[in-house]
């Protein structure tokens, strides 16, 4: 006698449950699973439809050429070391970004951690960020960062789209290094610790693992050279993964490895750089 199938029908009252549970979640630690239903709610700065979801969370419209599904990569990649939007297909189809409620996100040092966060950012290929003094312009969002109150939040990260695998594997974008030489002592140990738990996040046999569950979450293969807007990465036209690398998925992990270890050598580079100066001075 074959068992007999059931199914779980939710209750009004689980459904509450989970209701509140998503709008309590702390959106630094915690992947937003997305949207039932969205209810238009007016119209950004940059022409894009602003939504509100059945908990009062505010989702922005992207358009493809933002590279939706490389952002949703990379908020899951840095989930916990950098407050990043979620980004989540919309019961429409069309892709959407959480606005992160800045009162959940615990308070920060705000120079130090932002100039580690911008760092990051920039070595994995996403340069339109900036820790300059300009951050603390009164409208409270530039550079693509929302701040007040000491509680910051990062949108718009498609450029590592082309920025991770366009520069040699060796070699950080220019604004990753100029990011790396003006900071703080405090915003150096900062970037050398987020540094150090991304590398233990993304590495060995589990690291992969993690990264190719990331990538099929999206939903994109990594590269895809018919049709780039719906891939993860840009592929470079010398694209020759190693010998030893035998998988795209592979190549990946061993292309954020070589970024972080390249921006280890620039911080130890400019910490010799300054103890010199101390001793001549």
């Amino acid at each position: 006698m074959s068992a007999e199938k059931r199914t779980f029908t939710p209750t009004e009252a689980d459904l509450t449950l989970v209701r509140e549970t998503r709008k309590a979640a702390d959106p630094t630690t915690i992947s937003e699973i997305g949207p039932q239903e969205l209810r238009f709610a007016g119209t950004s700065l940059y022409r894009r439809n602003i939504y509100t979801d059945e908990v009062g969370n505010r989702w922005h419209q992207m358009s493809e050429h933002k590279h939706p599904q490389t952002q949703q990569f990379l908020a899951g990649l840095l989930k916990g070391l950098v407050n990043i939007s979620d980004v989540v297909k919309a019961p429409s189809g069309e892709y959407v970004s959480k606005e992160l409620d800045l009162e959940k996100i615990k308070k920060e040092t705000l120079l130090p951690e932002v100039e580690a966060e911008v760092a990051l950012l920039a070595v994995l290929g996403d340069v339109d960020h900036s820790s300059t003094k300009e951050l603390y312009h009164p409208d409270g969002v530039l550079h693509n960062i929302r701040y007040e109150d000491e509680r910051v939040a990062y949108f718009d990260t498609e450029f590592a789209f082309r920025g991770l695998f366009e520069k040699p594997q060796d070699a950080v974008v220019p604004l990753a290094e100029e990011e790396m030489r003006k900071m703080t002592q405090l915003g150096f140990d900062e970037f050398r610790n987020k540094l150090s738990l991304l590398k233990e996040r993304i590495s060995g046999p589990q690291g992969k693992r993690f990264l190719g569950a990331l990538v099929k979450h999206t939903g994109s293969p990594l590269f895809d050279e018919e049709n780039k807007n719906h891939a993860l990465f840009y592929k470079p036209e010398n694209y020759k993964p190693h010998a030893l690398v035998r998988d795209d998925l592979a190549f990946l992990q061993k292309r954020l490895l070589q970024k972080i270890e390249s921006a280890y050598a620039i911080i130890d580079q400019q910490k010799d750089t300054v103890e010199g100066s101390r001793e001549a001075a």
